[in-house]
């Protein structure tokens, strides 16, 4: 008799198992775009130092969390130092903006359109781009289905930073974004 209630108990405990993971795989997981803490002395050096060899060997999407962190805070010092402001000989390169010329635009815009379009994010693809190893997309995929790209670079070090003008422009990102 007890050895027949002992395998019932595990017939259940195993049926339990399986319906808490059924659940929990029916919902739709976000990806958690917060700072490992790894990541947030990174983030807490380089805010201090703007150091640029800090950010070697962090990948792309590192890069893009310590960027987003920087936003949600309105730490725009910070962020600015984020952005690639190599003048690099590419043909995605877009003029960047002064360091005090970003922060009057920053400090002007109260409302972060930017910041609303990461709360849903079920997956990120990064991706090089015609070959181009300097350059690379971060595409994130939305609850919804719908995607949006965000632009990285590489600086002179080789360091990956926030390119200008990182959403896509040319397929009405902004636009989007702005809605």
């Amino acid at each position: 008799m007890q050895k027949k209630n002992m395998i019932i108990a595990c017939i259940l405990a195993a049926l339990t198992l399986f319906w808490v993971q059924g659940c929990i795989g029916s919902s739709t997981q976000y990806l958690s775009l917060e700072l490992t803490q790894d990541e947030l002395g990174i983030y807490q050096e380089f805010s201090e130092t703007r150091d640029d060899r800090l950010l070697a060997g962090l990948a792309p999407l590192q890069v893009f969390k310590l960027w987003l962190y920087a936003d949600r805070n309105q730490d725009y010092n910070t962020q600015y130092y984020l952005f690639n402001t190599d003048k690099m000989q590419s043909a995605w390169m877009i003029e960047p903006l002064g360091e005090q010329e970003f922060l009057q635009l920053r400090k002007n815009r109260p409302v972060d359109m930017f910041l609303r379009h990461f709360n849903e994010v079920i997956s990120v693809q990064e991706d090089t781009t015609l070959g181009d190893e300097n350059n690379m997309k971060l595409a994130f995929e939305q609850k919804d289905g719908s995607e949006f790209l965000f632009w990285m670079q590489k600086n002179s070090y080789g360091n990956w930073k926030v390119r200008w003008e990182p959403f896509d422009v040319r397929d009405n990102y902004r636009e989007r974004l702005e809605q």
